[in-house]
């Protein structure tokens, strides 16, 4: 499969080239002729080219336009069956994907974090407003290190990805990679997840965007208490009512009662700053 002379690395390239690895991402996604598939970043096509036999149509989207000729090169015959954008997925309009839209991508590191989040945060306002059915499910190749903030429900990993990514999907790590099965080889390990939206009934904030804010500032000051982090949004009296010990940590506070903060802050607001 023709490669690029030079990776770009201000890019985060590394293209997967394990053809066992790419098979067991085939079976873990196991696609269907009609899926409403979508791959980002098929780079020279190792994965697009298995994903190819496996459906009658293939969206994708590539931030580096260099790629197409030799995408389309290594494709042959079937380069026709994909429906190639050129452009970054991070502005992407993803309505104009239509609907049961399922994601594969072997991530570049760097957009992982603000991928899951546009793509948490779309999808769940499109339910709501409309009781549609945008993504079926997303299967990424991430770095490890990701993978398990991802999954992490307390200590050192859980953040403000984990927190967000699993209000918006339940997320399960499928396998590992070694770095030996991308060129050039990074220099950690990556992992497979796959994440599926979440039902409706359980996407319980009032205001996703209360909710997004309380996150980021909560984890933006990790080492400081609660009560202090959170200072400018509740006093003592709130803290009180909400029935919740302030004195512990961000990274000790479940997910449920994070969007229980964010519910309370939005009633909150909503009644002129008193409860």
């Amino acid at each position: 499969m023709l490669k690029p002379k030079y990776p770009k690395h201000a890019l985060g390239q590394n293209f997967l080239q394990d053809l066992q690895v790419v098979a067991k991402i085939i079976a873990a996604l196991d696609p269907k002729p009609n899926d409403n598939l979508l791959e980002i970043g098929p780079g020279t096509g190792a994965l697009t080219a298995r994903l190819l036999a496996k459906v009658n149509k293939l969206k994708a989207v590539e931030l580096d336009a260099s790629l197409a000729p030799l995408l389309k090169q290594n494709l042959g015959e079937d380069f026709a069956k994909l429906e190639l954008h050129l452009g970054d997925i991070l502005t992407f309009n993803l309505d104009s994907l239509g609907p049961n839209l399922r994601i594969v991508s072997n991530l570049p590191y760097q957009i992982s974090t603000p991928l899951i989040f546009k793509l948490g945060a779309w999808q769940a306002k499109a339910r709501m407003l409309e009781d549609a059915t945008p993504l079926i499910d997303v299967h990424l190749m991430l770095q490890q290190e990701v993978a398990d903030r991802l999954v992490a429900t307390g200590g050192a990993n859980f953040g403000r990805l984990s927190v967000m990514a699993q209000y918006y999907f339940d997320i399960a790590p499928l396998f590992t990679v070694p770095p030996s099965a991308f060129w050039p080889q990074p220099k950690v390990f990556s992992s497979v997840v796959r994440l599926v939206p979440k039902p409706i009934s359980a996407l319980t904030a009032k205001n996703l965007d209360h909710l997004a804010q309380l996150v980021q500032v909560s984890f933006s000051a990790r080492r400081k208490t609660m009560r202090n982090a959170l200072s400018g949004y509740f006093d003592a009296s709130d803290w009180q009512r909400l029935a919740i010990d302030p004195q512990r940590r961000p990274e000790r506070f479940s997910v449920a009662e994070y969007i229980k903060l964010s519910n309370y802050y939005t009633n909150k607001i909503g009644r002129g700053g008193r409860i």
